[in-house]
């Protein structure tokens, strides 16, 4: 609303829909959360996973890609 009225930004991108970051800058046919994923499950292992609480036991990851980021 700080901007409505001062044409500083057109209407239609001011009160456009909000979006996903990813949303914004990934494919049309792939969001980037999903190469996210297929990339973490190449680089995480299942027994990587499995270990996961035992190498990190303070917030353990859940998910190949929350390891991958840890």
């Amino acid at each position: 609303k700080a901007f409505d009225g001062l044409d500083l930004i057109p209407s239609e991108i001011l009160w456009r829909p909000k979006e996903a970051f990813s949303d914004g800058v990934a494919a049309k046919t792939k969001s980037l959360f999903q190469y996210m994923q297929e990339h973490a499950e190449t680089q995480v292992s299942d027994t990587d996973l499995q270990r996961a609480a035992t190498l990190y036991p303070f917030n353990t990851p859940k998910t190949k890609e929350a390891f991958l980021y840890r």
